[in-house]
């Protein structure tokens, strides 16, 4: 598996080259912030450059190489922590199966490895998390999403979990560690970088990409649809329309954090699982700009859906239906597309708003069952 995957992948590692030149900078005592690469700045906090910095003299293929096979570890290290987090034991063929299989055969996880992104430290850190909170450890939890929002700020959208948990404790512990992990980097690197970072930020949530297919989100399927963008013609250019189905899909997410909220206090495991999982989904429909990479934290998710006990087989098949369609491209066409062809690209954040619908479904299925 790993071998085909490193076939279609390729080593192009657009993303991390870019992080890599940032480091490169900061060696030679310029901003992280300042070069442009093609179209786009580095944009993330300093961890990720000063983690590069002591490669900055290799060769470039050879550290793009490394990070591949890094990323390699880093999947099977989250597969290991999501099944000892969710009872999976290891001896369970069809278990670690319907694990195994969704990680190493996914389209986005080809995106991922194709561009060199962290996502799969971001991955490997809530995995890591989850499975501290099951051997009761929230703070260990609070630890992992606070070190995954230095290298995405998004990430501590995470603490919702903490708050539907009521670990109010680890919450607080989270932002703390978050704040007191930024006041450190920018120590390293100059507290001048800070407002830097900021303005760089804002211009990648603001980017051109946020208004195309790229972006898998509400807001980047409102974008496509219902403004003008490069990509499509809108079925109806309507800022009503858009504002609607934002405000429409704002709403269920809403309503589905407090069907959560009610559960969270007295979840057990299984349900803990699912409930995290609808966590992560729900902040990946929410932000400005999710990009296809980003669903390889829906992995979490497909695996809860798969291997969770006393889910419904219908709910299970139609997990892996959802799986499925995420394994091929649908890229968008070469030119505008027009008319009821306009859905095909979005197919992945249809997929998306699918996964979270089940896994609402699951987790009130889920009580219905302990209740009876």
């Amino acid at each position: 598996m790993t071998f085909n995957l490193r076939q279609e992948a390729g080593s192009h590692g657009v993303d991390f080259i870019r992080a890599l030149n940032a480091a490169t900078d900061l060696s030679q005592g310029k901003s992280e912030y300042g070069r442009v690469d093609g179209a786009v700045r580095y944009v993330y906090p300093p961890l990720v450059a000063l983690a590069l910095e002591p490669f900055t003299q290799w060769p470039v293929a050879t550290v793009v190489e490394g990070w591949f096979w890094v990323s390699i570890g880093l999947i099977l290290l989250s597969i290991v922590l999501d099944a000892a987090a969710g009872g999976v034991r290891f001896g369970n063929a069809a278990g670690m199966g319907m694990m195994l299989v969704p990680a190493f055969y996914y389209r986005s996880m080809t995106v991922e490895l194709n561009h060199g992104q962290f996502d799969l430290v971001i991955l490997a850190l809530v995995c890591a998390g989850a499975y501290a909170e099951r051997r009761g450890r929230p703070v260990g939890f609070a630890a992992a999403i606070a070190v995954a929002a230095l290298i995405k700020v998004w990430v501590l959208g995470m603490l919702v979990y903490l708050v539907i948990r009521r670990r109010w404790k680890s919450a607080a512990l989270c932002m703390l560690f978050f704040v007191a992990g930024l006041a450190v980097l920018f120590g390293i690197v100059g507290f001048g970088e800070a407002e830097v970072f900021r303005q760089r930020l804002f211009e990648f949530v603001g980017k051109d990409d946020s208004y195309r297919y790229a972006n898998m989100s509400i807001f980047g399927f409102a974008r496509v649809h219902f403004t003008i963008n490069h990509d499509a013609a809108p079925w109806v250019e309507s800022k009503v329309a858009l504002a609607l189905f934002v405000g429409t899909g704002f709403a269920a997410l809403t309503w589905g954090m407090w069907l959560a909220l009610k559960r969270g206090a007295t979840a057990q495991a299984p349900q803990a699982r699912l409930i995290l999982a609808l966590t992560v989904v729900s902040l990946l429909l929410a932000l400005p700009d999710c990009e296809r990479p980003y669903l390889v934290l829906l992995l979490p998710a497909i695996w809860a859906m798969l291997t969770v006990e006393g889910i419904s087989s219908v709910l299970r098949a139609a997990t892996m239906g959802i799986y499925l369609l995420l394994t091929f491209n649908f890229a968008p066409p070469a030119h505008r597309a027009h008319g009821i062809a306009a859905i095909v690209p979005s197919i992945p954040f249809l997929c998306m708003a699918g996964l979270w619908a089940l896994l609402v479904a699951a987790v009130k299925q889920r009580e219905a069952r302990a209740i009876a």
